[in-house]
């Protein structure tokens, strides 16, 4: 070998890192799911383009920041509680399935996730965590709609008066749409109008100003372009939420 052509021992050291680091940034931008790898104090080493997209920072923005950053404020100091005791006894573990998890995206907006953990030792000392993170927000929005089946499934077995079936259709509508407050408007089809039959978290002003409007009013159009609708045998019922 002519002298001057092998390098020193750091620089072989160096490239060797460098190429690893190459190796599992491929590696992670190939799954599916949002990558972290995450060191024992929760600052981000690394992050795949699914996290990227899933919360809305920038790959240099990501690397700056701590996990908590990336956990809505009301968890976070549990969430710290339970990466320490992670760290004192590693494992392979999946949470957001028994219980709800929540994540925050950039522009301050949750949403429900799932979260498998897995750990790893950098050149036999440093401990590492790898972090995958799955949005479920379809999949929870398709277990509330089977739930809300089931319970009007459930109606139909029942003896309800009319205001009983409107509360328990309500509930279910709810539980669909995510809203927090809302009512259901029928659609008489003699006068032309929709009338607020039932409604829960509306104020009183609020409902003497909303509580029955012709169809040509704008009033109505909201309803007719945003609202989810059944048709009963005397009319249309729409329900609309907030």
């Amino acid at each position: 070998m002519v002298e001057g052509d092998s390098m020193p021992p750091k620089s072989i050291k160096q490239k060797i890192q460098i190429e690893r680091e190459t190796q599992l940034e491929g590696l992670l931008n190939a799954t599916p799911d949002a990558m972290l790898l995450i060191n024992t104090e929760g600052g981000i080493l690394m992050a795949n383009a699914q996290t990227v997209n899933m919360f809305g920072y920038s790959q240099g923005e990501l690397t700056k920041l701590s996990v908590e950053n990336l956990i809505p404020a009301e968890y976070r100091s549990q969430h710290l509680e339970n990466r320490n005791a992670y760290l004192k006894q590693p494992e392979i573990i999946t949470a957001g399935v028994a219980r709800d998890l929540f994540a925050l995206h950039k522009d301050g907006s949750q949403f429900p996730v799932e979260v498998s953990l897995s750990h790893y030792t950098l050149d036999g000392k440093d401990t590492v965590v790898l972090c995958a993170i799955r949005n479920v927000t379809e999949r929870k929005r398709i277990e509330r709609l089977i739930s809300a089946q089931r319970d009007l499934a459930r109606l139909v077995a029942l003896k309800l008066s009319d205001k009983e079936v409107w509360a328990e259709s309500f509930r279910a509508a709810i539980l669909v749409s995510g809203f927090d407050a809302g009512g259901f408007y029928l659609f008489d089809k003699v006068s032309r109008t929709f009338d607020l039959i039932y409604h829960e978290g509306l104020s009183d002003d609020f409902v003497r100003a909303v509580a029955s409007f012709a169809e040509d009013t704008p009033s109505a159009q909201i309803v007719l372009s945003a609202c989810k609708s059944i048709t009963p045998q005397n009319g249309l019922l729409r329900f609309v939420g907030r």
